[in-house]
């Protein structure tokens, strides 16, 4: 073969490469962006609950203030509304096994398990499962592949399925 031949491939290959880096670093930027748009509203909504309803095992008053009925049911359509963004592929991996986690942990908590004991269900289909499966549901179906393209998994060691299962196992 002919080096030029052969320096045209490998040119070719490094810019291809370079186009599929810079095309991934574009979308965990976009997947970061809407996690911390998430992350905010979760804040401003827990700064007004009281703090009752951020620690464990205390329990507030038996009638809730039509603030916290408020308060409370925002945090169940903003969480509904999280796993319907990360079935879309917009919220990593990593952060969905934490923000699950907290979202399963917070409707079993007081003023939200009140106000989640009287809502219609079928509006929450997303949430049912979550704390059906006790905070193992992820309503993101897409492969290891497409989830490494959409900027889902962490590189490098998301990058190899069989560590990605690894971690998923744990």
């Amino acid at each position: 073969m002919d080096s030029t031949l052969i320096g045209v491939i490998v040119a070719g290959t490094l810019s291809f490469g370079a186009l599929v880096h810079n095309t991934l670093d574009g979308r965990r930027v976009h997947v970061r962006q809407s996690e911390e748009f998430y992350l905010q509203r979760y804040w401003m909504l827990l700064d007004d609950l009281p703090a009752e309803a951020l620690a464990e095992g205390i329990s507030g008053p038996k009638d809730l203030t039509p603030h916290l009925e408020s308060v409370s049911l925002l945090y169940l359509r903003v969480s509904e509304d999280a796993c319907e963004v990360r079935e879309r592929g917009d919220i990593s991996d990593l952060t969905w096994r934490i923000r699950s986690a907290a979202m399963n942990n917070q409707i079993r908590r007081w003023p939200i398990s009140k106000i989640w004991e009287r809502v219609e269900k079928k509006r929450f289909p997303h949430l049912v499962s979550l704390v059906n499966q006790r905070g193992v549901y992820d309503p993101c179906e897409y492969s290891w592949i497409f989830r490494y393209r959409l900027g889902l998994i962490q590189p490098i060691l998301g990058f190899i399925p069989f560590i990605a299962k690894k971690r998923k196992a744990r």
